[in-house]
């Protein structure tokens, strides 16, 4: 067995027992990422649509958001893929990169197909044009939200596991390379690069940074620490206003605001060590991908009813956009946990190995 071989063998052993711990922070943090991802899907579409006033505040708020909400996501996925520790060779590499075509494969059609299919279908009820083009959405330009699934499969695919801490900080700064190419042409290039590789370069930095927290890098328990992440929150807030209302919210931005904010909810999630909010979010942390599958879905049909209808009370449409959102996707997995057919377009995985085990 060679060197690096035993090293991954070793490593694995340190941290199997680790496989089965519940890691709360990342529950709580997808919890949090989740709700904001859903809010700033909703409330533009209500600002597009003429339902609400939009404001300068309002815009500067959702472009803010989308700096950091999407990217905790990627923290969490590059954190848990690293603590689960299998990729290290080509015969891991294949049935991880197999488990996960399904797993996120099968949402990923299903779903984006859906909401293609309902935008071409009511074409003249939404916000946002679909493409004609079904096979250039799925695989070369995938549509919103499900272009995280696409992403984080391409991650899945290139990324191994790594067995040192210094393999993990090398790696970041690679990726930190990557997102630094990317600004240069998005800012100042404007280059028509392929969408996966501007997927790469503009986002592993954020799953890369998941790996490196997975090496215990950073001791949350520390008073220092959390000063650190309540300053990172306070430039982000800062540096969010000054730059949008003065029309300097470039990717250059985006990137500081984001790692600000990033750096100070991880920080957050990691230090609070409050039991119900941890069995809370450990409970909801089912509905995380029905939630963030279906809430575009629902509530943009409710939406086309209501307007058909012509309901234009901009609390009910509120009320009723922020309940389709989370309670029918909610009913949907507590449907679906009856019927397997249900549960395998959102969960193939478990409904598999389901099956597997009786």
């Amino acid at each position: 067995m060679s060197k690096k071989a035993r090293i991954a063998k070793s490593y694995y052993a340190q941290n199997s027992s680790q496989n089965k711990t519940r890691y709360y922070w990342v529950d709580n943090t997808k919890l949090f990422a989740c709700v904001l991802v859903v809010l700033c899907h909703l409330f533009p579409s209500f600002f597009a649509a003429g339902i609400l006033p939009s404001s300068q505040w309002a815009s500067m708020t959702v472009a803010a958001v989308y700096t950091f909400h999407v990217p905790l996501f990627f923290v969490c996925s590059g954190f848990l893929y690293q603590k689960s520790n299998r990729v290290h060779d080509m015969k891991s590499w294949g049935g991880n990169l197999l488990s996960k075509l399904i797993g996120l494969g099968v949402p990923y059609f299903v779903f984006s197909l859906v909401t293609l299919l309902t935008k071409l279908l009511f074409k003249n009820d939404v916000n946002t044009k679909a493409s004609s083009d079904i096979l250039n959405v799925l695989f070369v330009n995938p549509t919103a939200p499900y272009w995280y699934l696409y992403a984080l499969f391409v991650f899945f695919v290139i990324v191994p596991c790594f067995n040192t801490k210094n393999d993990a900080k090398k790696f970041f700064v690679i990726s930190l390379v990557l997102k630094a190419l990317y600004i240069i042409n998005a800012d100042f290039l404007h280059m028509n690069l392929p969408y996966i590789v501007n997927s790469i370069s503009g986002r592993l930095i954020w799953f890369a940074l998941g790996i490196l927290l997975a090496f215990d890098v950073i001791d949350f328990n520390k008073k220092s620490v959390r000063l650190i992440g309540a300053i990172c929150f306070i430039v982000g807030v800062v540096l969010s206003i000054i730059l949008f209302k003065n029309g300097f919210f470039t990717e250059y931005a985006k990137l500081i605001i984001g790692i600000c904010f990033v750096t100070s909810f991880t920080i957050l999630f990691n230090s609070l060590k409050i039991d119900k909010l941890n069995t809370l979010c450990q409970r909801l942390s089912a509905l995380f991908m029905p939630v963030f599958l279906m809430h575009t879905i629902f509530a943009a049909g409710c939406r086309i009813v209501m307007v058909r209808l012509g309901i234009d009370s901009a609390f009910i449409h509120v009320a009723v956009g922020l309940f389709a959102s989370f309670i029918f996707p909610s009913l949907y997995y507590i449907i679906a946990k009856r019927i397997p057919l249900l549960m395998f377009l959102i969960y193939p995985n478990k409904v598999i190995k389901s099956k597997e085990n009786s």
